[in-house]
């Protein structure tokens, strides 16, 4: 399975047309961000900071089609929201693997048609 459903992508691009590059490089800064609010909170054990974090690392993904991204954030999101931490380690680096593979998949989509 690709990291990125293209059906979205590609629905993407037609909407955005040539600010399709700008929307993916945010994506991709922002991205960054948000992974490293997540490794942050899981690391301090912080169940609302986990929940915060993996929603908003989820609705941005989910605009980009990273829908595994999405999967394993709404995962992460349920976990803080449940107070339940005792798995989010091996989730958040299934996370931060699953968002590298999707933000290359988004760098190489980025290139004119």
């Amino acid at each position: 399975m690709s990291s990125i459903n293209m059906q979205t992508l590609n629905e993407r691009k037609e909407e955005l047309d040539e600010f399709f590059a700008e929307l993916v490089q945010t994506y991709l800064d922002d991205a960054k961000k948000l992974i490293a609010d997540v490794a942050s909170a899981v690391d301090a054990v912080d169940a609302n900071a986990v929940r915060e974090s993996a929603h908003a690392l989820k609705s941005s993904s989910g605009y980009m089609g990273a829908d595994k991204v999405v999967e394993l954030s709404a995962r992460l999101e349920t976990m803080g929201r449940e107070g339940n931490l005792a798995e989010a380690s091996a989730l958040c680096a299934e996370l931060t693997q699953e968002l590298a593979d999707a933000c290359q998949v988004l760098e190489t989509q980025m290139q004119p048609a």
